[in-house]
């Protein structure tokens, strides 16, 4: 379960837990499937017009990639979700990151995915929220974990020693094992390639 800790900073390169939000709207949680959450709990149900906000410190002004770890039910059980990141000030005005993606969801509450979205983020403090763009149509949608990595992070790892290897990693390093990788950024032979929806 969250515990609404307002002074837990989320830093870049790391995966944390979709439950360790500040506040929320219209969010459930239950046990988890993915062996890479750092907590045995999940988002269960990302409601029509749900949030959850973040508190990250970013260590530069930079592009940053967020990925979302997801499973769940979309079409043609549910909706496939859309969601957006936004950032808010101290007074709880909302302003949008990036445009509202819709992405399709791997049908397996046990089967996870990755989706990813590209932000500009000063350096600093801020908190992001996380939105369900499509306050008519609930999705199945359920979210494990968040990763905010540097987009300047790319070319370090491009400049690996593994630049032959021809598998397909996500931007943190992992392989991905799917022959169609959800849209996002990926490196596969030591260069970076972008998937697009």
């Amino acid at each position: 379960m969250s515990t609404f800790d307002t002074g837990l900073w989320h830093q870049t390169g790391s995966d944390f837990a979709a439950t360790d939000y500040i506040a929320s709207k219209a969010v459930n949680l239950a046990p988890g499937a993915c062996d890479l959450c750092p907590k045995p709990i999940e988002i269960s149900q990302f409601s029509a017009g749900a949030s959850a906000d973040y508190q990250i410190e970013t260590p530069e002004a930079d592009t940053y990639v967020l990925t979302l770890r997801v499973s769940g039910q979309g079409e043609p059980v549910r909706f496939d979700p859309t969601l957006v990141f936004e950032s808010v000030d101290a007074n709880g005005n909302a302003t949008a990151l990036c445009q509202p993606k819709q992405f399709q969801l791997s049908g397996k509450d046990d089967s996870y995915t990755e989706v990813q979205f590209e932000l500009e983020l000063p350096a600093g403090r801020q908190t992001l929220r996380m939105r369900d763009d499509n306050p008519f149509q609930p999705s199945g949608i359920r979210i494990s974990t968040l990763r905010l990595d540097s987009r300047s992070g790319v070319s370090e790892v491009l400049a690996g020693e593994n630049a032959t290897d021809n598998t397909t990693y996500s931007i943190d390093g992992r392989p991905v094992h799917d022959n169609t990788p959800a849209p996002g950024v990926y490196i596969r032979g030591g260069k970076k390639i972008i998937i697009n929806p």
